[in-house]
């Protein structure tokens, strides 16, 4: 099972709304979807089909990482192959309902990146982006 596409990057911030409004107001990314109750936004550039999230996270964490994910087509199926070949996974299957299974691998340097399974159609139709509010 081969990785389809580089899917979202990511990066951990301390305040998801304070750094929407940067990432937004100051940079002018477009919002494409908001979760501030589960600490998370996801942005697109006016051009391209790369998608940047924040994800809200302790304040030891924030600063020092980002993250990419790769995404394919069969998360389980995916990670039997990958096992096989030695890759080390270091969290347990992560389920967003209606929206991604997720589970960390790392490298053979301890860099951390996500594999993912979409569950739906809304990061393979890029042309159906909703808009949302700002949030002040």
């Amino acid at each position: 099972m081969a990785i389809k596409r580089i899917g979202l990057s990511s990066v951990a911030v301390i305040d998801v709304k304070q750094s929407t409004k940067f990432f937004r107001d100051i940079l002018g990314l477009t919002v494409v979807e908001s979760k501030p109750e589960l600490g998370w936004c996801e942005f697109k550039a006016k051009e391209g089909n790369v998608t940047f999230g924040l994800a809200e996270a302790e304040e030891e964490v924030a600063g020092t990482n980002a993250t990419v994910s790769f995404i394919v087509d069969d998360l389980a199926k995916t990670m039997t192959e990958f096992e096989a070949k030695g890759v080390e996974f270091i969290s347990e299957v992560i389920e967003v309902p209606g929206d991604v299974k997720l589970v960390l691998f790392s490298d053979p340097d301890g860099n951390e990146y996500y594999l993912v399974e979409e569950l739906d159609e809304k990061h393979v139709e890029e042309d159906e982006e909703e808009e949302y509010e700002e949030e002040d």
